[in-house]
């Protein structure tokens, strides 16, 4: 999952495979709250503050800034090409999230296998991923059954993963979703009801290295 340094994002009306006006409406209601700040070697700590509410007695979970906007799909290609010819998003760069790669999945806290393909692009300085949810239950798989493709998380970048997630946590906001890719841990948080939308958090390794990409759309970039 390639690291971005900045948010703002730019949303075409009338692709039929995705829920748009949801889309703009969402992402710029997130984007007021998540102001987007330099990277650099000090600035990745300014990304999320948690700092503790004396009125609520619960930590405070600051979120700085949006990296990824992800749309779940049902067919990554047709999907890729539909992104390409109308709106000339791309390249795309595909991965297949799988084992031995893929490790420690989890769905609600539990050890649950799933794998899935996905597919991503810059737009700005923002990334947009497609995932096509292939084998076991996933949160992407529900989303395709109760709402049909559209628009599945937003990811934002924090300064500790692991305090991230005590303090949500305070607030009943659980883990829905996890695992590791490449040495990288994602967790896909329970705030749909808090936020509007799914907010996935990562913890980065030191020096991430992803694999090069299993294949790229259109095939030339």
């Amino acid at each position: 999952m390639p690291r971005l340094e900045a948010a703002g994002v730019l949303i075409e009306r009338g692709d039929a495979g995705c829920e748009f006006d949801r889309c703009v409406n969402l992402v710029t209601s997130l984007c007021n709250v998540a102001r987007p700040v330099s990277v650099g070697k000090e600035a990745v700590k300014q990304f999320t503050r948690v700092e503790r509410s004396t009125k609520m007695g619960k930590e405070k979970v600051e979120l700085k800034q949006v990296l990824q906007v992800c749309v779940v799909v049902e067919d990554i290609q047709k999907s890729m090409e539909r992104y390409w010819e109308i709106f000339g998003i791309g390249p795309w760069e595909v991965y297949t999230f799988a084992p031995p790669a893929l490790t420690e999945p989890t769905i609600r806290g539990r050890p649950e296998p799933y794998t899935m393909k996905l597919a991503t692009a810059q737009i700005g300085s923002v990334q947009w991923e497609l995932i096509e949810p292939l084998t076991g239950p996933s949160t992407y798989a529900e989303f395709l059954e109760e709402h049909g493709e559209g628009l599945h998380h937003v990811a934002c970048l924090v300064d500790d993963f692991d305090q991230t997630v005590a303090a949500l946590a305070q607030h009943d906001i659980g883990v829905l979703m996890s695992g590791s890719y490449a040495g990288a841990t994602y967790a896909y948080m329970d705030t749909g009801k808090a936020l509007g939308a799914i907010v996935e958090i990562y913890k980065m390794p030191a020096e991430l290295e992803m694999p090069p990409p299993e294949a790229t759309y259109p095939p030339s970039a």
